[in-house]
């Protein structure tokens, strides 16, 4: 699955870049950066039962250079309410990425440790969970401008019983 998404991802971004030619150039010089985004996360919990919804990341990384860099996020990663269901999920994310710098653009893959807390409401009682996964992390980011780019992203956990995570994003990254 995250070969298939990472191809994707990068015949996806080698035709923004190209059709962006004249476009800023990435600035990966050391040094920090914010970055929000939006999207949705997908629980496959096997035998056709998927909880899904949008959330939002905000967080900040630092550029250890124009191939690596580090980042951390707090992750709202969505909440929804059906009848008398109420759902609510969200945690941390740390994650290391490598990248592909080719001027306007970059694609990069990585690793992304990812912890969440969960509150289920069902007919007023409620009924929590935490846990953290380790996971493989897939994008790219095209330059806006020479500090601010757009972030595609997608991360992808799975657990020990089997459930399939999924956590896809776009958003901006502002360098300072």
């Amino acid at each position: 699955m995250m070969k298939a998404l990472g191809v994707s991802l990068t015949v996806m971004a080698a035709a923004i870049g190209s059709t962006n030619a004249a476009a800023e150039q990435l600035d990966f010089t050391p040094g920090f950066y914010a970055l929000a985004t939006a999207g949705e996360t997908e629980y496959d919990l096997g035998s056709g039962v998927i909880l899904a919804g949008n959330g939002y990341s905000l967080g900040f990384g630092y550029d250890i250079n124009e191939y690596f860099a580090v980042e951390a996020t707090y992750n709202n990663y969505f909440n929804m309410t059906i009848g008398t269901l109420s759902y609510d999920a969200n945690g941390l994310t740390g994650r290391g990425i490598a990248r592909l710098p080719l001027g306007s653009w970059a694609p990069f893959l990585g690793v992304a440790y990812s912890t969440a807390s969960e509150t289920f409401i069902i007919d007023g009682t409620s009924y929590t969970s935490s846990g953290s996964e380790i996971g493989a992390t897939a994008g790219f980011e095209v330059a806006l401008t020479d500090a601010l780019s757009l972030r595609v992203m997608s991360d992808a956990y799975e657990t020990d019983n089997n459930i399939e995570i999924s956590v896809t994003h776009i958003g901006l990254v502002s360098r300072f």
